[in-house]
């Protein structure tokens, strides 16, 4: 039965199918030559002698084997659907969802894409849009009414379903010929369907929940351009500790598994352990979502796809709770990539207290958010537990802790900066930094020049450099052990709660590291900031015409004052010049001197901070001229085959497939796996 299209589709459309009885729903002028054209679907019906049919709409290519094993599945109460793909193979959608929009008040179309039926979903609700369905004529017969439009179909579906009829994704492909997705519904002509829509519509999470079925997440991830780019990850992982022993794990192991987002690891944490295992499962930052439940907490089906869907659509929150009050482990998820790895669980009695604790230090210290969901019929919780050692720091139990017990976060910042600068001959570039540094430099610092071997000429620099005043102090390797290697002594060697890792080719500007490390003291959660520069293989670089180094300053000058403040945020930056808080120095390790000489390095070192939880800024407002690689220059590295080796390691490492030098890899992809502390920490070494 063809529902529309015109009479060249349906002409194509009854040639391919031979013999089978053919009908057309719509104006007859639109019907194919031969054939009467049946004004609506429900008159159409009466008209048959057939017990199943296949409807299609306009711009599908159904093929006869396809309409057969559609059929097939069309049994009683069951209407059936295919998955679409479009010319180019790309799924192209089996229906949409309508989802609630709890901001809106009104329902809003989810696509859902070849959806993949998961044991432990909740209730899919997915409404099919009409484009090519099978069914009996009595299960079409018994609906309520028959739609005309695709958009209908959506609530006439989720009519059906709630009335029994099993609505089944079959596994069999049809190709589409033009789109269709239904629209959100800005035109208010759609109000009255909208209307009918949000009275059977699915919760406002459940498209969160029907992509993690499928194993993805859709997301926004800003970039550098500041622009919002629409990307699809694979589902994030999930991990739930359940707090206290209950009489059998088997009921509630299964309960806080029934979620479109699968749980990789039920974690059962109680007696003198509990706090330390409850830890150790939020130690990992990658991509994944910690859940806490009480033992004693009844959860539905659907309980943690509501509270991580929160979450993904707030990206300034870390943790969601069912709580209406206070922060406890009755019923709340934490997005642990979202916090640095400097966060961790403190001793407490229980793992409520130890939660709550955690939460207010990371509203405070981090400026992440605590959200609370409601819980409807997702969740009983359990009586609030007591935790003596919290109300002694805090003067309350944990279901009671709001951010107002908290102080205002202490500055972060109090000591002074230690810059590491690495020589390796080309002393007079070493010299103009550090003139550079003394002449516009402002905020408290010392300077610790790592020598890597250098000769006498050099060593007759450093040390005049180091007579000029008390800010430079002198460390000598008795060879060249690399870029990472001679860092790595520098930051051993470094007395400063903030970390510079500076090249020796560079002039830096006028308020330099006060906007670097007051970047870092606006924004808790980034462990290192970057500027950006004139030469710097990144999106870092600047297109900056200036004659000399006076006029560089002028340049430098100006886009401090345009772009006061500015950033953006990478996985990413080149370590010519690095800013580090050192908290993330002690928990990922210095540079891997797997990467030799150099080049890769940074790279590296940036990912396993990614991964830690600690977030990268580029400074708009800070431009630092870099002469570039003078180092490899006046020592006569070839550059082309270093690039080549450490690109080679960097791939290894990391599990990347071969691919040529220079290929842009998946950074993000990268980070999913987080930070464990036995593979991934590179410790200090000492002066050789």
């Amino acid at each position: 039965m063809c529902l529309g299209g015109g009479p060249r589709f349906s002409a194509q459309l009854r040639a391919r199918f031979g013999t089978v009885p053919f009908r057309y729903v719509g104006a007859a002028w639109a019907a194919p030559f031969g054939v009467a054209a049946d004004p609506s679907l429900d008159a159409a019906l009466r008209a048959l002698a057939v017990d199943t049919v296949v409807l299609v709409a306009g711009g599908v290519a159904l093929e006869p084997a396809a309409a057969a094993a559609l059929a097939t599945l069309a049994e009683l109460q069951t209407i059936v659907a295919p998955a679409f793909v479009d010319a180019l193979g790309r799924d192209a959608g089996v229906g949409a969802v309508p989802v609630l929009d709890a901001v809106g008040g009104r329902a809003r179309m989810y696509a859902g894409l070849r959806v993949t039926p998961h044991a432990d979903a909740p209730d899919e609700r997915l409404g099919f849009d009409g484009r090519c369905l099978a069914a009996s004529v009595a299960t079409l017969g018994s609906l309520e009414r028959l739609p005309s439009e695709p958009e209908e179909w959506l609530a006439v579906m989720i009519r059906a379903a709630s009335a029994g009829v099993r609505l089944v994704c079959a596994d069999v492909t049809v190709r589409v010929e033009s789109g269709f997705l239904p629209s959100s519904g800005d035109d208010p002509r759609r109000a009255a369907l909208e209307g009918e829509l949000a009275r059977d519509a699915a919760p406002w999470w459940s498209g969160f929940a029907l992509d993690a079925a499928r194993g993805r997440a859709t997301r926004s991830v800003r970039s550098n351009l500041g622009e919002d780019i629409v990307v699809v990850d694979p589902a994030p992982r999930a991990t739930v500790v359940v707090v206290g022993e209950p009489g059998d794990r088997g009921p509630i192991e299964a309960a806080v598994r029934a979620n479109g987002l699968r749980v990789a690891e039920v974690v059962f944490a109680a007696g003198r352990e509990a706090v330390a295992l409850a830890d150790a499962a939020l130690r990992n930052r990658g991509d994944r979502y910690v859940g806490f439940v009480d033992a004693a907490t009844v959860v539905a089906p659907g309980w943690l796809d509501a509270l991580v869907a929160t979450l993904e659509r707030d990206q300034l929150a870390a943790v969601a709770t069912f709580a209406e009050a206070g922060i406890d482990a009755r019923a709340t998820v934490v997005a642990a990539a979202r916090i640095p790895s400097a966060f961790v669980l403190d001793v407490f009695e229980t793992v409520h207290g130890a939660l709550a604790d955690f939460a207010l230090r990371v509203q405070r210290d981090a400026q992440l958010a605590v959200v609370r969901v409601a819980a409807g019929e997702l969740c009983a919780l359990a009586p609030a537990v007591e935790d003596s050692a919290f109300r002694v720091r805090y003067g309350r139990a944990p279901s009671e802790a709001e951010p107002s017990l908290t102080d205002l976060p202490a500055p972060r910042f109090r000591g002074i900066a230690s810059i590491v600068m690495l020589s390796w001959n080309a002393g007079q570039f070493t010299r103009i930094a550090v003139d550079s540094i003394r002449a516009v430099t402002r905020y408290p610092y010392e300077i610790v020049i790592v020598d890597n071997g250098s000769d006498e000429a050099t060593h007759a620099v450093l040390e005049g450099l180091a007579a000029d005043g008390d800010d430079v102090r002198i460390v000598y390797n008795g060879r060249n052990v690399g870029f990472g290697g001679g860092m790595n002594v520098g930051m051993r060697h470094a007395r400063g709660d903030v970390v510079v890792l500076l090249n020796n080719d560079v002039v830096v500007t006028q308020g330099w590291l006060e906007d670097l490390v007051g970047a870092m003291e606006v924004r808790r959660t980034v462990g290192c900031t970057a500027p950006r520069s004139n030469h710097v293989a990144s999106s870092q670089i600047v297109s900056a015409e200036y004659g000399d180094i006076e006029a560089m300053r002028g340049f430098a000058a100006e886009r401090r004052r345009k772009f006061r403040g500015q950033g953006y945020t990478m996985d990413r930056v080149v370590g010519f010049c690095l800013c580090l808080d050192r908290r993330v120095i002690d928990e990922v390790g210095g540079f891997d001197q797997a990467y030799g000489i150099g080049n890769y390095e940074d790279d590296d070192l940036s990912l396993r901070m990614r991964a830690a939880g600690w977030g990268i800024f580029v400074c708009d407002d800070v431009f630092i001229h870099h002469y570039g690689s003078v180092s490899f220059k006046a020592n006569s590295v070839d550059y082309r085959n270093l690039m080549e080796t450490n690109w080679t390691t960097f791939q290894r490492k990391w599990g990347l497939p071969p691919m040529p030098l220079h290929t842009l890899y998946d950074a993000r992809g990268l980070l999913r796996r987080g930070f464990e502390h036995e593979r991934d920490f590179v410790p200090l070494a000492a002066a050789e």
